[in-house]
Order: structure tokens, then sequence, then C-alpha cells
């Protein structure tokens, strides 16, 4: 799989060591053809997940990029979003994070940052592409760099979520929360616990060793979340969290073990934000900026605060690149993805985390009162195989003679918004499938809204 969220494969398979060598060669000549820094000081951030290939990977790239005389700069096991603010932190030219996010354990993938610390969009990923029949660099006659080792790159990172955040630490540390947590033995295992301890928590976890050998199907959906749920209950924690291997998602547990859609976290956390923006007097644009896949509930909080909500394609750099160019306050993804600007430009369960504990701090309301003060809706997302022939505008035909008073977008597949709910039909940027996700207030408008697009998915076979 090549997206603009990196390549993904299966390790000793379609993710080989010719493969990570190749891209690595694209990505060092991409690099060195987009210099925003001194030309004499070339550098690359890495940092990977727990995954037992991440080392394997980890050398293969950095063999190929110092023949180029390209430093790396080696973060170790670090979550994603550590990776994008060490990228701007060392001023290197770009940055691999070596992870397969929340697929299997059989699968492992390369990231890759710009010089701004963010995901290369789909225009770059096209020139990565060209690049790949590049010839293998010559040995450069100049003196030649070493690996560098940065190990504080968590600590900064937590650093920073408390400096920027619109949060009272204070308030937060004063409540001592009893909380759980759930990082699937991936790179989370290693940096939330140290973002609790400085919140003032009571830290208890589940599957928190970063051994890479995941305790369950690493995606942070409910159905995977039995282990954490049933802890939360026992202990009687507050709350529970839940990240994938990377931890750039984040999904919740509340205080009475039930696991709420991941779809919940980034409308707390925008109701989090939006608060304490509502209170302050600093001088920003009122724009929320979600993917076409995220639920209303997020149009739902932003009337409380007269915000604007504006729909990206999805895919992290999508969002970005919309949250730049309508100077939004807030964004993110449904998936569980929580992008604060002000802190750094990418999905952050750590910035999530923060959030959601400053709103159970202040509102003085437990997790569950919270969520049922949110409407309703009904919600599913479902994967189909991939049609040889995925046709949009065929595939639009088809809806509009069941729906022919229907606002269409096809700037990502394909959405279909009614007054009663929505459809969106979109190839998957880290699986070869097709998505489709439904969300309607009644049981019958979803019905009638994902039948029918299933429906006309069938018929482009």
């Amino acid at each position: 799989m090549v997206s603009v969220s990196g390549i993904r494969g299966l390790v000793n398979d379609s993710f080989s060591e010719e493969l990570i060598r190749v891209w690595s060669r694209a990505f060092g000549f991409f690099c060195l053809a987009n210099i925003k820094i001194s030309p004499t000081d070339y550098s690359i951030v890495i940092g990977r997940d727990t995954r037992q290939s991440g080392t394997w990977a980890e050398k293969i790239i950095a063999e190929e990029l110092l023949k180029f005389n390209i430093q790396p700069i080696f973060l170790g096991i670090v979550p994603t979003p550590t990776v994008e603010l060490a990228v701007t932190h060392h001023h290197a030219n770009g940055g691999i994070i070596i992870t397969a996010s929340h697929n299997p354990i059989e699968w492992n993938g390369l990231k890759f940052l710009g010089s701004d610390g963010v995901f290369l969009n789909a225009n770059e990923i096209e020139i990565l592409k060209q690049l790949l029949l590049n010839k293998k660099p010559e040995l450069s006659s100049k003196q030649q760099v070493s690996t560098l080792q940065d190990t504080e790159a968590i600590a900064r990172h937590i650093e920073k979520i408390l400096s920027t955040l619109p949060i009272n630490v204070e308030i937060i540390r004063a409540k001592k929360f009893k909380v759980v947590l759930d990082p699937v033995n991936g790179a989370g295992a290693l940096a939330v616990p140290l973002l609790l301890e400085k919140l003032g928590c009571e830290i208890i976890t589940v599957h928190g060793e970063p051994t890479g050998i995941f305790g369950h199907n690493p995606e942070p959906r409910p159905e995977n979340l039995t282990d954490l749920s049933n802890k939360v209950k026992e202990i009687g924690a507050v709350i529970g969290f839940a990240v994938d291997p990377d931890a750039d998602r984040l999904a919740l547990i509340d205080e009475t073990g039930v696991a709420i859609s991941e779809e919940y976290t980034l409308a707390i956390a925008v109701l989090s934000a939006m608060r304490n923006f509502s209170n302050s007097n600093t001088i920003l644009k009122n724009n929320i900026v979600v993917n076409l896949s995220t639920s209303r509930m997020i149009d739902d909080v932003a009337k409380l605060f007269n915000a604007k909500v504006i729909r990206s394609a999805v895919g992290e750099i999508n969002v970005v690149k919309s949250m730049r160019e309508n100077k939004a306050y807030i964004g993110g993804e449904g998936n569980g993805g929580v992008i604060f600007p002000s802190c750094h430009e990418g999905r952050d369960s750590l910035v999530g985390i923060a959030m959601i504990l400053d709103l159970l701090a202040n509102k003085k309301e437990k997790l569950s009162e919270i969520v049922d003060s949110l409407p309703k809706y009904n919600m599913t997302k479902d994967k189909f195989p991939r049609p040889e022939n995925f046709d949009v505008e065929k595939l639009k035909l088809i809806m509009e003679k069941d729906f022919p008073d229907t606002v269409f977008s096809t700037i990502d597949g394909l959405r279909m918004d009614t007054d009663n709910g929505w459809t969106h039909i979109r190839p998957s940027n880290t699986e070869p499938i097709i998505r489709i996700i439904t969300e309607a207030k009644t049981e019958n408008d979803y019905q009638s809204l994902f039948s029918t697009a299933k429906k006309a998915l069938e018929q482009l076979k």
C-alpha cells in the first residue's frame, strides 16, 4: 500500500529489504532536492514503534542515508507525533517513522515527513515514486557523518504539550485521577505514562510492555478493548485510555467500563478546547477542520461555540493542509486523531489525553455524563473488497437514483449528505479495501443509506 499515509506491507514479503532501501534512497534524493536549511547540514530523524522488524528496518534506512552524507538521528521507540516534533527541533531535512500504525502485527511500513514535521502530500509522494528509479548514490568524498542518538524526544514532546495546550495542569493534578492505560505493547507504553505522571494521575496499565507483541487487534476500537474495559470497572478508574501502536490515535473507556466509539474522542477534545478558547482573549479564527468520514457530533459541538466546521479529504496531511488554509484552532479525524496546531500539526493521542483530563477536571462531570450530553447517532464503519475499477462518477450516478435531492462530494471517494444522515464510500489509504462509513440519527435512515451504498458498490464489480 502506497498513499499519503506512507507505505505499508507484509514483513519479509512486500515489506522487504529491497523495498526499504529503494524508498529510503528516494527519500534521500527528495530531501536533498528540497533543502530549506544550511546546505552543509543534512539530517533525517528516524523513529519507530515497537514492532520487532523495526530495528531491522532502522538499520537499512541508516545505511542508505549515510551514503548521501545525511546524518540519521535515531529516536528509538517513540510515538509518531514525537517524531514530528523532533524534525523541527533538530531543523532536520525530514523524518521517517517505521510503523504500520493500527495494521496487524505482520505488517510494517514507513511514513515520511518533510522538514516542517508534517507528512508528505499526494504530489510529494508521487515525486518519491519517480525517484525510486534513481541510481544508487555515489559515496561522498566529503567527511562522512555519523549517527546521532536523541534520548530526550519524548520528554520534549510532553513539555510542549504542557506548555501549549489550553489546559490547567494544577487543577488536573489536584484531582489525582485514577486511570487505566492500554498502549497495546506499542510506543505509547513508553510515552503516555510519563505524561499521565506529570498530570498527577494514578496509572494502571494493561498490555503495557513495549514488546511489539500486541495483546489484541491493535486498532483501538471498542470490540478490541475488552481487557481495558474490565480493568477500568474492576479498579473503579475514572477513565480508560487506549492508543494504537504508534500512539497517534486515542480511544476512551468511561468509568462504568463502557468502550466509547473513537468518534467521541475528537468531539470531546474539541469540546474541551473550544470551551477554553471561548473563555480566552486569544485572537484566532473559530474554525474546526475534520475529514469527510468524521461524525456530525463535531458540528453539534461547533454550534455551541458559533464555530465553523470545514471538511477535508481523509488523511492527516489533507486535514493539516485545510487547517493551515483556514487558520483552524483545532481539528483532526474521527478515528481518534486529535490535531492542535499550536502544539504541532499532527494527530496526537497525548494531546487528546491532556485535553480530556482537563475537561473532566473542570466540568466536574463523569465521562459517561459528558458522552450522554452529546447528540446520539447510529454509525458503522464497514470494509469491503475493492473493485478493480472503482469509478466515483459511476457510483454517484447509481446513488442519485435513490437519493436525487442529495448533496454529493467527490473530493475523496463519494460522500452523500441528506438532512437525516450521510454515507461516505472511499478506497482506504492503508489497506486494499473500500470503506463505507454511514451515520444517521434513526435506525431507518441509517439502514436506507447503508443498504443503498452497499448495493451501489456491488454494481461496480
